[in-house]
């Protein structure tokens, strides 16, 4: 009998609502069962449940990529609309906003799927596609400057320097605080409140 790849069958676990999980697995491996394998080949059915898995990564992480990349698009922009001498504090600014978004989203994910073992796997891919986000953002910015705007060469530079995101800091960074998150949404999953960004 033919299986789908056990990494998409553990991710999707990761990542689903506990009171759906099974529902949702159960789903996943009737359609890959009764209809990919027979219809497609093994192999195209493996393709089609790493999709699925992906597509609930892609439902973890894309809230808090989002998030991420408005973070840090938003300090470009005040960097280059109002620069300053000393950036230190919006740079604290900055990191403790991006903090609050992986312990947030860490907990969120740990309260509806009560497991922790997701919040690392969200919170890379988060990273990821969060600077991914900023770094389109940033060069459409730059666009419309040079096609609307004409800017001199130091708000050229100001665009440019708002490019170099530490993107292995925050994976790091991230990836702890969000495990730490979905911890405290496991030990508390009634809490009194609901956090559905």
């Amino acid at each position: 009998m033919a299986h789908p790849p056990r990494h998409a069958q553990a991710l999707v676990a990761m990542l689903v609502p506990s009171a759906r999980r099974d529902s949702i697995i159960g789903d996943l491996l009737e359609e890959y069962h009764v209809t990919q394998v027979p219809e497609h080949g093994m192999a195209a059915a493996d393709r089609w449940f790493v999709r699925q898995a992906l597509g609930f990564l892609w439902a973890a992480s894309a809230p808090a990529a989002l998030a991420m990349a408005g973070n840090l698009t938003g300090r470009t922009l005040l960097d280059v609309t109002n620069p300053v001498s000393d950036p230190s504090a919006r740079a604290w600014i900055t990191t403790l906003i991006a903090m609050g978004i992986f312990a947030m989203y860490g907990f969120r994910l740990g309260r509806s799927t009560r497991r922790v073992s997701g919040a690392p796997v969200m919170a890379l891919a988060a990273t990821v596609l969060g600077t991914m986000f900023a770094f389109a953002t940033a060069f459409l910015m730059i666009g419309v400057a040079a096609l609307a705007f004409h800017p001199d060469a130091r708000a050229w530079a100001d665009l440019r320097d708002g490019l170099d995101i530490p993107a292995h800091v925050i994976a790091v960074i991230g990836t702890i605080l969000a495990y730490v998150g979905a911890v405290a949404g496991c030990a508390f999953p009634k809490w009194p409140f609901s956090l559905t960004l």
